[in-house]
C-alpha cells in the first residue's frame, strides 16, 4: 500500500511531532535527502523524506537505523508509517536472524507476523497476527507509557480488580519493561491478560503465576543461567501459561512428558512457573516427593531450536526443554538401574545408564517412559494439584503384568472399543477432567480428520510404516467431538470424532496387527506376528528387563503346553528368530546366550529346523 496520498510527510501537523512518545520518537527532516542518501521509498518508488528514527521502532536489536538505501537484492518487505499507513522498505535482517526486520514489521519463518504502528494521538499498536491463537494480539501503549490489550474487535481485555492479582501484576509489569526488544514486551503484556481471561474465579493462581515470574526476573544477575536467559524464559512461560496451546514438543521425542507438562499448564500454571523459576535459580528442582533433580548445564542451555529471538509455531520453546528434561529425570527417578535424561553437548537429549564404575554410558535418544512412570512424573511435578486420571490407552497397547494380562496402573484408564472410549470421554467432559492424555498410533488415518487437507495430512501424521505410539492430549469433548492438542504446531490441533480417534489408537491396518487378530480368532496364535508385536513394544523400553524375561519364559510354557497336549507346535523357526532377536533386549548378554537359554526348554529340544537359526547366533 502506498503512502496515502493527502498525508504527505510535509503537510503533517506540528501536534504530529511536538509530544514525543515515551517508547519512540521521530523526527522528520525538513527536506528529502539526496537521491543517493538514505531514503525510504513508497510502493510507487517515489521518495519519501528521510525518518530519524530512535526508540522501539527505529532500531534493531543491533541498534542500527533503519535509513538504509534500497537494493535491489534487500529483500523488499513492507513496514508502517509513523501515522499508521505502509510503505515498502528494505529488509534488514541481522545475520543468522530467523525474523526478517524492517522496522516497523517483523515476518517469521512461520509467516507470523509483528507490527507496529503509531496513531495520530501519540499512542502506539503493537500487533502480533500468525496461524497460532498465541501470535494474535494488539496492545496500545499511549504518550503517557499506560497500555491496554485490545481484543481482535480493537475493545479492551478487561482485567482482574483482586488486590493481590494488582499487586503482582505492577509488580511483573514494571520487570518487563526490561525487555528491550518492543515484541517481547508486548506480547508479554497481553499473555499476562490471557492468562487473567483463563482463570476468571481463581485469582490466587493468577497472582502466583505472576509472583513466580516476577521473583525469577529480580535474581536474573545472580542465577545459575544469564540474565537473557532468564528473559527468555520468562518469556516463555508467561506466553504457554496464558496461551496453553503454544505449548509444543518440537523435534524431540518427548510427546509423552510434553502432554503431561501441557496438563500443568492448563490446570495449575503457577506450578510450571515455580519449576522455571527454581530450575533458572540454581538449576535443580525439588519433587514432591521432596527429592531434588538438578539439571546440568547442557540441559539448561538453549538448544539450536529454542536459542531464536521467540518461540516459532511448532518449536519447542526453552522453557518447554527445561520441563521436558526434569519430568523425564522424575519418571525415570524410581527404575531399578539409575537413568539420567540430559543434553549432550552435541548429540542432543540423550538417556544415559549409571555403569558398575560410576560413569554414565549413552543407551539412546529415546526416553520412552512407561505409562506409570509417565503418571509419576506428573504427580512428582503437579503435587496435590494432581488430577486422578491422566492417561487414556487402548487396553492391547498397556504394559503387561506377570500373568500377561494389562496392568491396571493408578492413573490410567483403558478401553476396548469405540463405544468404551465414548463413554469414558463423556463422563471425563461431565466431571470437568480434562484435559488428559491418549496414546494413539500417528501412523493410522483416523489420526487427522477426514476432510483434512493435503498439508495438515502431510503434517500431521507419521510414515505409515511407523511403529510409534505417540501421546497427545484431549481437551474437551462435545458433541461426539474430540478437540486435541497435538504438541506438532497449531495446524495439528484439531477435532476428531470418537471412531477415528479409537482408530487412531490402534495398529488397525498394519499387517502385524491383521496377523495377530487373525491367528487369535482362529485360536491358533502366530507365534512369529505375537513374539513381533511383543517385540515393538518392548524395544521402546516398555518393561524391564526382569518383565521381559518374564514374559518370554511364560510365552515359551505355555507354547510346552500346547505342544505336550498334541495340538502342534507354534515355534516356527522365523517364531524362533523373532525369540532371540528381541530376547536380547532382556538381562542376556547377546543372542548367543539367549539362543543357548532357548535351546534348554523342551518345545526347543530335537528341532533340527531351527538348527540354522541357532548357528546363526554366534
Amino acid at each position: 500500500m502506498a503512502l496515502h496520498p493527502t498525508d504527505s510527510a510535509k503537510d503533517l501537523p506540528d501536534q504530529a511531532v511536538a509530544k514525543p512518545h515515551a517508547d519512540f520518537q521521530r523526527y522528520i527532516s525538513e527536506k528529502p535527502k539526496a537521491a543517493n542518501g538514505p531514503v525510504l521509498a513508497d510502493s510507487a518508488g517515489l521518495a519519501v523524506p528521510k525518518l530519524q528514527l530512535t526508540g522501539d521502532l527505529g532500531q534493531t536489536p543491533s541498534g542500527t537505523l533503519l535509513t538504509q538505501p534500497r537494493g535491489d537484492d534487500s529483500g523488499v518487505k513492507s513496514m508502517l508509517h509513523p501515522i499508521g499507513f505502509s510503505i515498502d522498505a528494505p529488509l534488514i535482517a541481522p545475520k543468522e536472524s530467523q525474523y526478517g526486520e524492517t522496522g516497523g514489521k517483523r515476518t517469521y519463518k512461520d509467516d507470523s507476523t509483528f507490527q507496529q504502528v503509531m496513531k495520530r494521538d501519540g499512542s502506539i499498536e503493537y500487533i502480533g497476527h500468525g496461524k497460532s491463537a498465541g501470535d494474535e494480539y494488539r496492545v496500545r501503549v499511549n504518550s503517557d507509557g499506560t497500555y491496554k490489550v485490545l481484543d481482535a474487535s480493537g475493545k479492551e481485555v478487561p482485567r482482574t480488580s483482586d488486590e493481590d492479582v494488582v499487586r503482582e501484576r505492577t509488580r511483573l509489569d514494571e520487570l518487563a519493561k526490561g525487555f528491550a526488544d518492543p515484541e517481547l514486551r508486548s506480547r508479554f503484556r497481553a499473555d499476562m491478560a490471557r492468562l487473567e481471561g483463563r482463570f476468571p474465579t481463581n485469582s490466587q493462581e493468577i497472582a502466583q503465576t505472576f509472583s513466580n515470574i516476577a521473583s525469577m526476573l529480580e535474581r536474573r544477575g545472580s542465577s545459575a543461567v544469564p540474565p537473557e536467559t532468564v528473559d527468555r524464559l520468562a518469556q516463555d512461560i508467561m506466553h504457554e501459561t496464558g496461551v496453553c496451546d503454544s505449548h509444543d514438543q518440537g523435534a524431540h521425542n518427548t510427546c509423552d512428558v510434553s502432554s503431561a507438562a501441557y496438563v500443568i499448564m492448563v490446570d495449575s500454571p503457577s506450578v510450571v512457573a515455580k519449576a522455571i523459576r527454581d530450575l533458572a535459580g540454581d538449576g535443580s528442582f525439588k519433587l514432591a516427593n521432596g527429592k531434588v533433580l538438578t539439571m546440568d548445564e547442557h540441559s539448561l542451555n538453549p538448544d539450536s531450536e529454542s536459542a531464536g529471538l521467540r518461540k516459532l509455531d511448532g518449536a519447542r520453546s526453552l522453557a518447554s526443554q527445561y520441563l521436558d528434561v526434569l519430568m523425564v529425570n522424575a519418571g525415570v527417578s524410581e527404575r531399578k538401574e539409575q537413568f539420567v535424561f540430559r543434553n549432550h553437548e552435541t548429540d542432543g537429549e540423550q538417556l544415559f545408564q549409571k555403569q558398575p564404575d560410576g560413569s554414565f554410558k549413552v543407551v539412546g535418544n529415546k526416553q520412552d517412559l512407561h505409562e506409570d512412570e509417565v503418571v509419576r512424573a506428573y504427580r512428582l511435578l503437579a503435587g496435590d494439584r494432581a488430577k486422578k486420571d491422566l492417561i487414556l490407552v487402548q487396553v492391547d497397547n498397556v504394559d503387561l503384568d506377570e500373568n500377561l494380562q494389562p496392568k491396571k496402573i493408578d492413573g490410567v484408564l483403558t478401553f476396548r472399543n469405540a463405544d468404551e472410549l465414548r463413554e469414558i470421554l463423556a463422563r471425563k467432559q461431565k466431571e470437568g477432567g480434562f484435559p488428559m492424555i491418549i496414546i494413539t498410533k500417528p501412523s493410522q488415518p483416523g489420526f487427522r480428520p477426514a476432510d483434512a487437507d493435503s498439508t495438515v495430512a502431510k503434517s500431521c501424521t507419521a510414515d505409515p510404516k511407523s511403529l510409534s505410539f505417540h501421546a497427545i492430549v484431549i481437551k474437551s469433548f462435545e458433541d461426539g467431538i474430540a478437540l486435541i492438542h497435538n504438541q506438532w504446531g497449531s495446524r495439528c490441533n484439531y477435532g476428531l470424532p470418537v471412531d477415528r480417534l479409537y482408530n487412531a489408537s490402534i495398529d488397525r491396518g498394519s499387517e502385524l496387527y491383521e496377523r495377530v487378530e487373525e491367528g487369535r480368532r482362529k485360536n491358533v496364535p502366530d507365534m512369529e506376528a505375537e513374539i513381533e508385536q511383543y517385540g515393538n513394544i518392548a524395544k521402546f523400553a516398555k518393561f524391564a528387563s526382569g518383565d521381559q524375561r518374564k514374559f518370554y519364559e511364560e510365552l515359551i510354557s505355555k507354547a510346552e503346553e500346547r505342544f505336550n497336549s498334541g495340538s502342534g507346535n507354534l515355534f516356527t523357526p522365523a517364531a524362533y528368530g523373532a525369540l532371540v532377536d528381541y530376547g536380547v533386549r532382556m538381562d542376556f548378554a547377546d543372542r548367543q546366550q539367549f539362543a543357548e537359554f532357548l535351546r534348554r526348554q523342551k518345545v526347543f529340544q530335537n528341532r533340527p529346523d531351527i538348527a540354522d537359526v541357532i548357528g546363526d547366533t554366534s
